[in-house]
């Protein structure tokens, strides 16, 4: 961050002297001087701003959508900081300031509007930054396909790259700016030429075929390179989103048939969820509708030892809002990969269940002749046992759905922030709540329970393996590493 604001106050601001403290003591535009808690410090042992702080972020930044919220906690090490009395001259240039200490006395992060990813930090995120959960700020790139992109002025042709260079002189050419491959999504991507010059191999680039690489640097070195087909030119992106910047889907033969359908939804995650709704509740009244008799009856001993409980109405309930809730915060809130990794096995459970239903038609015979009251819990009862049948029952949708979306919840790194964290034990309590109102309200058997949380476990488990594929980590490695 220091650095980022020395430079905008040498070329926006003006101030051609414009520096650190620590660098020129006697400057006379110091845009980053000594904290005042530091003035008059002689000795330094044991002084240093150290430890995790807390800082409030702008709404509507970059910070703000990186994080998910507006209060975090970062690690710290310095001793000099933005100094406040160039703050107003820097607002009033455009600079954004977008954390700051919980008093405001303090900038902690800056950014530059209108940019991809122009902004700088005061502390260090690499300090809370692990192989398995990158840290926010390292994670905003995979998140860039939420947000509009800025045209690139050296958007490629249809099935062809540009490239954008300089070399310098000596035995080993290093080659600068980028080389902009065009995926089969029909979405056109810049590829730092820096990155196919590592230790002389193409191993940052697998994914990559060589053959356009080849192009690429006869490209850069002036040579005349015959144009090369789009299939040679790349292969897919990871999701066909990720550090890609969307333009109209050129007719091409690889955009057919499957690919075509994925980038579809991909850019449609809504009208994918509602066509699936449809395609769902269509199935399942098709089934109540067909199936009167049930091929395997459900019980067991334990289910004649629970008793019927009509308050059970309540979370049985909730159940109905809770899934269209938790999908579009998880499309809204949370980076995109966790939107499709919750929808994967949500979708896929429930179609494989619709489908054990025709394939083995089941029911139960456990529900109370009659439910007694006139109160809102019994009416809600009788209301819920008119509308559906004790048809179509093991395994449990309501079990697996309840389960998938509580994993949801502990898999997804939004809900970290301190303000979301009580929504993890919340998703837990209404879990369980709702397994077991469905067996306290005679829905369903111990049995479909019991096969709706193993299909809910097993699902996951799949997901989460292929996810950690090798396929995925080859396509996910240049990416990563951009």
């Amino acid at each position: 961050m220091q650095i980022m604001v020395m430079e905008y106050a040498r070329n926006v601001l003006g101030y051609a002297d414009a520096n650190s403290s620590e660098f020129t003591p006697e400057g006379q535009h110091n845009v980053i001087d000594l904290m005042p808690d530091q003035q008059g410090v002689e000795t330094k042992g044991g002084t240093m701003r150290l430890g995790k702080y807390p800082c409030v972020i702008t709404p509507g930044t970059k910070m703000a959508d990186c994080y998910g919220t507006t209060e975090i906690d970062e690690r710290h090490r310095h001793r000099y900081e933005f100094n406040n009395e160039f703050r107003a001259e820097f607002e009033e240039k455009g600079l954004v300031i977008a954390g700051t200490s919980p008093d405001g006395r303090l900038v902690e992060a800056v950014e530059i509007p209108g940019r991809d990813f122009h902004l700088g930090a005061q502390f260090h995120p690499e300090f809370k930054s692990r192989p398995n959960r990158a840290h926010p700020l390292f994670k905003l790139h995979r998140r860039r396909a939420e947000v509009p992109e800025r045209a690139h002025p050296d958007r490629p042709s249809r099935g062809t790259g540009r490239v954008k260079y300089s070399i310098s002189r000596g035995a080993r050419p290093f080659v600068t700016g980028s080389f902009l491959l065009p995926c089969r999504a029909g979405h056109a991507r810049p590829l730092p030429l820096r990155h196919l010059f590592v230790y002389n191999s193409f191993t940052s680039v697998t994914h990559y075929s060589r053959a356009a690489i080849r192009i690429s640097i006869q490209k850069a070195a002036g040579t005349k390179s015959p144009q090369y087909p789009v299939e040679n030119a790349a292969a897919n992106c990871a999701d066909c989103r990720l550090f890609c910047a969307p333009r109209a889907a050129y007719n091409s033969t690889s955009s057919k048939g499957c690919k075509c359908m994925r980038n579809w939804c991909s850019r449609h995650p809504v009208w994918f969820m509602a066509l699936y709704a449809l395609f769902y509740l269509s199935f399942f009244a098709l089934l109540e509708r067909t199936i009167q008799t049930p091929d395997l009856w459900v019980h067991c001993r334990l289910d004649d030892l629970i008793p019927f409980c009509k308050y059970a109405i309540v979370p049985y309930i909730l159940w109905f809002p809770w899934i269209p809730f938790t999908l579009f915060y998880l499309l809204y809130k949370a980076p995109r990969e966790d939107f499709w990794r919750l929808c994967i096995p949500l979708f896929t459970g429930m179609t494989m269940t619709l489908l054990f239903y025709a394939i083995v038609p089941n029911g139960l015979a456990l529900r109370p002749k009659y439910v007694p009251g006139t109160d809102i819990f019994a009416q809600l009862v009788r209301m819920i046992y008119r509308s559906d049948t004790p048809m179509n029952v093991c395994p449990s949708i309501h079990v697996f759905n309840s389960v998938t979306l509580m994993l949801a919840y502990y898999r997804s790194a939004i809900f970290d922030a301190p303000r979301r964290r009580w929504m993890r034990p919340a998703a837990m309590v209404l879990c369980v709540s709702i397994s077991l109102s469905t067996i306290l309200l005679k829905q369903h058997s111990v049995i479909d329970v019991v096969f709706g949380l193993l299909l809910a476990l097993l699902l996951d488990y799949a997901a989460t393996v292929l996810q950690r594929s090798p396929v995925q980590r080859r396509e996910r490695r240049v990416p990563e590493r951009l």
